[in-house]
């Protein structure tokens, strides 16, 4: 009579030890006849598993002997000891990382949806359900990262934002933005189009990660590209990341060569570092470089989840203050604060920041009716000191449209540049705020 103590070790990592993190047990009923061993620590916060032909045991004996993990071996004055040659075939977590080059606002494009371009050379980083890092592989020619070997559990994979480099001509320094990934907590990946900007879109994403996930997490960084996966003993694919070098996230602004991932300084960076050849842009002309600005008001629009800060001021517009001036080098860049209206509204749906600025009046010997201004969403502002958006001699078809310049200004020097429906001297939401050159107005 009594209960009984059911133990089984696994040599996991097939080392010829049976160790006690290999071990479970359970306590068997009186008169019962069988029971169910689970391991659930393997390649986690227990030992590794290494894919092969290795041994597990099992033991049974009346609970009052004491026997534990601790006790592969020895004896005990009753019971039975079995070994058995198994086979251990461990699952997979893979995925692609790709680039959405055309991405345009709204929810996120899987790689099929976006005709994505994959990216290889990325670090991709594995971490174990206590958030403690694990392994790092990098994406090949084809895009595709493998993370082999793999017990059931629970993991977390993320990429390293900084090694996403763009399939257009001139990449170097640029830094792009998530704008997709998928979730595979239930064990088949499913995408995720609310995360347009990362986990915290007013961060940076953080460098390459060595010990815990929460070590990468400081005031101004953050890991942006992670997803939860859990591993049964089936194989996982589809753990997919895509990125975008246009996307504007945030109201951060930074100067020198600290990067400003998700800015309006590193969507002027990256357009002055890469070719518009072959761009087309959805909803845009094809050929131009169109700022599509994403930056989260709370509300759920395409793209966005509610866990995003509320980043617009009092009267609804996303307010960039510049630490430097900012300069377009290059031709066809058009800096548009409507992408923000289109893409970011109110719970309602309506804009952000309505209102319209002005009376109408008549202009001209013809009497052209001048109408009211809609207040735009974005807004410019600098400090003591006059920060101008300008266009150099070589920008040539740059267009400036749909901001406000509150103490900024906006020059542009090349060929065939376009700037209209703009506030000068105003705030977004239509009250004066000179420059220090005294400008205020509206350009049409």
């Amino acid at each position: 009579g009594g209960t009984a103590t059911l133990a089984g070790w696994i040599d996991f990592d097939r080392d010829g030890i049976f160790q006690s993190d290999e071990g479970v047990t359970i306590t068997i009923n009186n008169n019962g006849t069988s029971g169910v061993l689970t391991w659930n620590n393997i390649g986690g916060s227990g030992p590794n598993i290494i894919a092969g032909a290795t041994y597990a045991r099992f033991r049974i004996t009346r609970s009052v002997n004491g026997m534990t993990t601790s006790t592969p071996s020895g004896s005990f004055v009753d019971g039975e000891v079995e070994d058995y040659l198994i086979s251990i075939q461990p699952s997979i977590i893979s995925g692609t990382v790709f680039e959405d080059v055309n991405y345009g606002g709204g929810a996120g494009r899987n790689l099929t949806a976006s005709s994505g371009v994959v990216r290889s050379g990325v670090r991709v980083e594995l971490y174990n359900s206590a958030g403690t890092f694990s392994t790092f592989t990098t994406t090949n020619a084809s895009g595709l990262y493998t993370f082999s070997s793999l017990a059931a559990g629970s993991y977390t994979v993320r990429v390293v934002n900084s090694g996403v480099k763009s399939s257009r001509t001139g990449t170097s320094t640029e830094i792009g933005t998530q704008t997709f990934r998928t979730n595979a907590s239930t064990g088949t990946a499913v995408d995720v189009t609310d995360h347009v900007g990362g986990e915290v879109p007013t961060k940076v994403d953080s460098g390459n990660g060595s010990t815990t996930l929460a070590a990468l997490t400081t005031a101004s960084l953050t890991p942006q590209s992670i997803t939860a996966v859990t591993l049964s003993t089936s194989d996982i694919t589809g753990v997919d990341f895509g990125y975008n070098f246009d996307t504007i996230v945030n109201t951060n602004d930074c100067s020198g060569t600290v990067p400003c991932q998700g800015s309006l300084r590193q969507f002027i960076t990256n357009s002055n570092l890469l070719s518009n050849s072959g761009l087309s842009q959805v909803g845009q002309t094809p050929g131009k470089e169109v700022s599509i600005f994403m930056i989260p008001n709370g509300v759920a629009n395409p793209g966005h989840n509610t866990t995003y800060a509320n980043q617009l001021n009092s009267y609804g517009a996303a307010s960039i203050t510049l630490s430097a001036d900012l300069s377009v080098t290059v031709s066809d860049t058009t800096v548009d604060g409507s992408t923000q209206t289109d893409n970011v509204t109110t719970a309602g749906g309506g804009e952000t920041n309505p209102g319209r600025v002005g009376t109408a009046f008549f202009v001209g010997v013809s009497q052209t009716v001048l109408p009211k201004f809609s207040n735009p969403e974005v807004e410019l502002v600098s400090g003591a000191t006059d920060r101008v958006l300008a266009g150099t001699n070589t920008a040539t078809n740059f267009t400036v449209k749909n901001l406000a310049f509150a103490k900024s200004r906006v020059r542009t020097l090349g060929n065939f540049s376009l700037v209209e429906d703009n506030l000068v001297g105003m705030n977004a939401d239509g009250t004066e705020t000179l420059s220090a050159a005294g400008q205020s107005g509206t350009s049409s």
